[in-house]
Order: structure tokens, then sequence, then C-alpha cells
């Protein structure tokens, strides 16, 4: 484990803070589809499920940050949808 002020501050400028202040940094969008893939995996893992249907569904009340995972996917051609 690491604990630094520093790094804490670096963190929340790239990312945010809270649940509504969360956001993804500009550079995610120049990761390798493989990193994209994780990213959405630890996504689906900590924010997730999986339908009996089969169908993988992320809740997030962070509009903004839904919005950035959605193009995020989208633009690796990804088929995914978003509801309010």
């Amino acid at each position: 484990m690491y604990h630094s002020g520093i790094v804490g501050i670096v963190f929340e400028k790239l990312f945010g803070s809270f649940s509504y202040g969360k956001k993804l940094w500009n550079g995610f969008q120049e990761l390798s589809n493989n990193h994209v893939i994780s990213l959405l995996c630890g996504l689906i893992d900590s924010d997730g499920m999986i339908t009996k249907a089969g169908d993988i569904r992320v809740v997030l009340i962070n509009d903004s940050l839904v919005n950035s995972f959605y193009h995020l996917a989208r633009t690796r051609g990804l088929l995914v949808g978003k509801s309010s």
C-alpha cells in the first residue's frame, strides 16, 4: 500500500473525486484496445452485472462519466447503449 498526498492530488486532478465528480482522463482515447477493454472490464467488475439474458449492465449516477465510457467504447467499435 502506498500513501501520498501528492499522488492523491494528481489523481484528483486527472480523474476527479466523489461519485458525481469522477471523470475519464483525456489520454484514455490514446490507449491500446487491450487497455481499454481492461478498463471496461474493471468498470463492469466494480459497478456492473450480467443479466440472466446475458446482457452486461453498468449503473452509474454520474452522467458525464457514463457518456465518457459510452463514447470510449463506441470509438473502439463496441456495441453499447445507454439509458436513463
